[in-house]
């Protein structure tokens, strides 16, 4: 589909990816490697342009360089979900497909009035000045503001309700729901965001009961 890109977040309703017709490009969030071990994921984004949001905790990038799927795929530029005032590091530096460092951005400015400034945040956390609540949302938002797109796709985005497609550095889907964010504040600040996006068309596919009533997005339920 023309004039479109696609969101792979890691929830389980990623499995429902021949749900998501073929785009332009990608943006896939934070560690992929799982992932990319997967022939419906690897074959729908072999030879296409992606962007990797991805987070500076360590490690994050880790299975997919021992992998080579920085080699294998076509991932054209790091996208971190920061803006330059709360970059918590170094930018990353991987040699890519062509032989090359892949470039790596921050957010841009105009990021900063969607986010949350420093102490509103419904979960209470102050690490910094302005955040989105997860990589996946930043992803969201990305692909929506930076890109000149009129139907973004969104999979993968469970809200911390559903365990991991694929991902296994988890003991048990307990465990990695724990570890998530809080589902409300997600699920309140993507609602928020996509009332003000009336010249863009959403398809969100999820494996949760998430429900909007905006004529600009189509939301997909899947098991």
């Amino acid at each position: 589909m023309k004039n479109s890109i696609a969101v792979l977040c890691r929830g389980n309703s990623l499995q429902h990816i021949d749900k998501v017709p073929l785009v332009d490009e990608y943006v896939i969030i934070n560690r992929f490697g799982d992932e990319l071990e997967i022939p419906t994921i690897a074959d729908r984004l072999k030879d296409k342009n992606i962007t990797q949001v991805l987070s500076l905790v360590p490690d994050e990038p880790k299975l997919m360089i021992e992998r080579g799927h920085y080699k294998k795929f076509k991932i054209i530029r790091f996208v971190l979900p920061y803006v330059k005032e709360t970059l918590p590091g170094r930018l990353p530096a991987i040699e890519g497909y062509n032989g090359k460092t892949i470039p790596a951005y921050i957010l841009g400015d105009q990021h900063k009035q969607y986010m949350y400034e420093q102490g509103s945040r419904p979960d209470g956390d102050t690490r910094y000045a302005y955040s989105y609540p997860t990589s996946g949302i930043a992803g969201v938002v990305h692909a929506t503001l930076d890109y000149d797109k009129e139907n973004i796709f969104i999979i993968g985005l469970d809200f911390y309700q559903a365990k991991y497609a694929y991902g296994a550095e988890f003991k048990s889907e307990e465990e990695s729901l724990q570890r998530g964010e809080n589902p409300e504040m997600m699920r309140s600040f993507l609602t928020n965001f996509l009332s003000q996006q009336t010249d863009k068309k959403f398809t969100i596919i999820t494996c949760t009961d998430y429900n909007c009533d905006f004529e600009h997005v189509n939301i997909i339920q899947v098991k």
